[in-house]
Order: structure tokens, then sequence, then C-alpha cells
């Protein structure tokens, strides 16, 4: 799941809301913390640009667009604040093919469809798609992958491609929930966390741990560590899912019912849909996410001896920009290939 794409897409559609609808967004998107409207379009502005920017050795690309039925009667302001504020691309909503087609070229073909159909009610479709490409600052040896069994449960296992590195400078920490690691990109903008929790704690109970507050702690409490890392080599695909009942679970109840008065009039959101790839190998890591916001006319302590850290059971994968402690993808690996 990319958090920045999701993000991202519901901040563009919260430009057009109102009343409720708009406090609500605000407060699940914490946009109360950073200020007024103006100001957060601003720091948006500004991550994306650090962000695209922060590292010659990494492809990162950010893409919005809006597609717009025709005669809907949509405010033109609206559509200008998206296009100058988020730089999308406002399109025809004409059927799901030039909507799948642009998802798949700007996440250079890892995402090939996002919407399957369109109901005839709706009236705007906001996409955002993320691609991310960048090789490990230390790779690992091809010649020591081996097949080695990975464990999504007490009884069931399967073969995956098992990756071996060995060194005497991992950043690394052995807490009492899980064991983490830390694996830079490029120049160092960019870095994953491997978080393997202990066999007696879930996925799940980790994941609620986690924010971005969270990981900065985590990261201070990471030491130079030598150990050994088996790390199984990705090939995973998450969605198309639906992020209604999440959303509406945080507090973000009346964006579904209306008040999008800056859009257009009877305005709401019908559904929220998320797809995300992750490839990671010896090289490094390619991933993208494509989220979708469909909007309908409504119904009125640290180890000195070397550590071994065994990834071969289900565990979590935080992509991060390092610089902004900001995560950017995050996935629950339950089965890796």
């Amino acid at each position: 799941m990319n958090t920045f794409s999701i993000a991202t897409a519901l901040s563009i559609c919260a430009s057009g809301a109102t009343n409720e609808s708009l406090q609500q967004m605000r407060k699940v998107l914490r946009h109360d913390f950073v200020g007024e409207e103006k100001v957060v379009h601003e720091q948006y502005q500004k991550l994306a640009n650090r962000i695209l920017n922060s590292d010659a050795q990494t492809k990162f690309s950010i893409a919005n667009s809006a597609w717009a039925k025709q005669g809907a009667h949509l405010e033109e302001t609206y559509l200008k604040t998206v296009a100058e504020v988020f730089d999308a691309e406002v399109h025809p909503l004409t059927g799901t093919g030039p909507i799948n087609s642009w998802c798949e070229k700007k996440t250079n073909g890892l995402i090939k469809e996002i919407v399957s159909s369109l109901e005839t009610s709706l009236v705007l479709v906001l996409i955002n798609a993320i691609y991310f490409k960048s090789s490990w600052q230390v790779k690992f040896n091809k010649e020591q992958t081996t097949q080695q069994p990975f464990f999504t449960s007490t009884t069931q296992q399967y073969q995956v491609q098992m990756m071996t590195q060995k060194r005497d400078n991992f950043r690394y920490l052995n807490d009492s929930q899980f064991q983490m690691v830390e694996l830079d990109y490029g120049n160092r903008s960019f870095g994953a966390f491997i978080i393997l929790p202990r066999e007696s704690v879930s996925v799940d109970d980790v994941i609620r741990q986690l924010s971005n507050a969270k990981l900065v702690t985590l990261r201070q409490q990471l030491r130079n560590s030598k150990g050994v890392l088996h790390l199984p080599r990705l090939d995973v695909s998450f969605g198309v899912k639906s992020l209604v009942s999440p959303l509406q679970q945080q507090g973000m109840t009346q964006p579904f019912q209306g008040d999008f008065d800056r859009i257009g009039a009877n305005i709401s959101i019908s559904e929220v849909l998320h797809k995300a790839v992750v490839k990671l190998d010896e090289e490094g890591t390619e991933a993208a996410a494509v989220t979708a916001v469909l909007k309908t006319r409504c119904m009125v302590k640290q180890p000195t001896e070397e550590f071994y850290m065994n990834v071969n059971r289900p565990f979590l994968i935080v992509i991060v920009d390092l610089e902004e402690n900001l995560i950017l993808f995050l996935g629950k690996i339950t089965k890796p290939q």
C-alpha cells in the first residue's frame, strides 16, 4: 500500500470539499496539523518537488489527473486548482480505457488497470499514480541466493528465492516485538525498513503501532551492527482494493454522503480504489501505486554480538523518504512470490 498516493488523491478531493466533509477529511489526512488549506497546498508542492529531485540515482515520479464528465457542470475554479496546485492533467471522462492506459503509462507498465467499469452517475474520477525504482546502496550477491522455505503459517510453507547479505555495518534494531533492519537506496535519500515480528507477535499488531512518528523513534534506536540477513525476493501486488470501509472507520463518513459544493452540486465520493505493486531483488526495488477517487451525483536495549535475521515468515517492508521520515510504501508480505 502506498500511503503517499492515497494521501495525495484524497488531498485533491478535499480541495473541493465543504462543511462536515472538509472537516472530516482534514482530520483524517492530518491537515489540521499542517495549517489552512493554502498552507497544505504549499507544503504539498514543496514536498513533491523535493522528493522528485532528491536523488538522481532514483527514478521517482508523481502523476495526478482529473477525469471530468462533459456536461456535468463542474466548477472551473476547482479544476483550475487541481491543475495548478497538484499539476494534474484534466481529461474528459469517456470510459475506462483512457484511464487505465494513463495509469499503465505513468507506472511504467506495472499497473495496467485500476477501474473495470464506470457507473453512469459518475461525474469525476481523481487519480494519483506513483512510480519508484532504485538500486540498493549495497547490493545482494546473486550467487548467494538459494531456494529456501518461507512459512506462511506454523503448518504451511513454500519455496522462495532467498537472498543473503552479510555485513559489518547494518543499521539494526533488536526489539522485544520484532527485528528491524534498514537497507538504503541510491544516495541514501530513500530507504527500506524490513520488520520481522517475533513468532509470538502478528504482523497486524506491528502495523497498528506504526506511524511516521513511531518510525522516527525506531530509526533513532538503530545501531551499526554486524550480522546476516536473509531476505526473499519480492514480486507482490496489492489490489485493486476498496478503501471505503477503512476510511469510514477512521471517521471519514460524510464525504460519502456529500458536501463537495466547491466541485459541483450534489456530489459525493462513491468509491476509493487503490492498487500497489512491489518488486524487490538483488539489485534493488521497483514499485508503483495508483489511487482513484470516484465521485458521483448523490441523492440529495541493542546487541553487541552478531545478529541473525531470517525473513522466512510474514513481515513488513516500509519504503521511506529518509529526509522527511515519510512513509511512501507499506507492505504486509505474507507470500513474497
